[in-house]
């Protein structure tokens, strides 16, 4: 992570003194290059995938594994909820009651479905864990 920063601000600094400098990473850190919408299209899907998996722990810790193991089939359908706003052919070619969207999905609505998710995940975990008693 440090030389990424260290690349950055030499970046920032010979482009703002005009310093005859070629730098291959030039299109690293243009913000016309879409990386940074890239990275966070790929942190806000894994923080998605961080809240599914905490779903499917929180099933099984307070109700045992019975019910638990219903929590897996929950989070299947989050997941293929999440490959539906993203247009993923991931889960939607392996379970046929997924319907397959194109790869060209529009970003804005892909970013507000997967924060709605998001927010569904955090409040049904609120509820599960809110009286949950702790067991030792």
């Amino acid at each position: 992570m440090i030389p990424v920063v260290v690349t950055g601000i030499e970046y920032q600094i010979s482009n703002f003194a005009s310093l005859p400098i070629k730098a291959d990473t030039a299109t690293l850190f243009d913000p016309a290059s879409g990386w940074f919408s890239d990275a966070g299209i790929f942190l806000l899907n894994a923080f998605t995938y961080h809240l599914i998996g905490w779903l499917i722990g929180v099933g099984y810790y307070r109700f045992g594994w019975v019910i638990g193991f219903g929590f897996i089939g929950i989070a299947i359908f989050a997941l293929s909820l999440n490959d539906y706003f993203w247009g993923d052919n991931g889960l939607s070619s392996i379970i046929p009651w997924v319907p397959n969207i194109p790869a060209d999905a529009n970003p804005a609505l892909a970013i507000a479905g997967s924060l709605l998710l998001i927010a569904v995940l955090l409040a049904s975990m609120r509820m599960l864990t809110k009286r949950i008693s702790i067991k030792m």
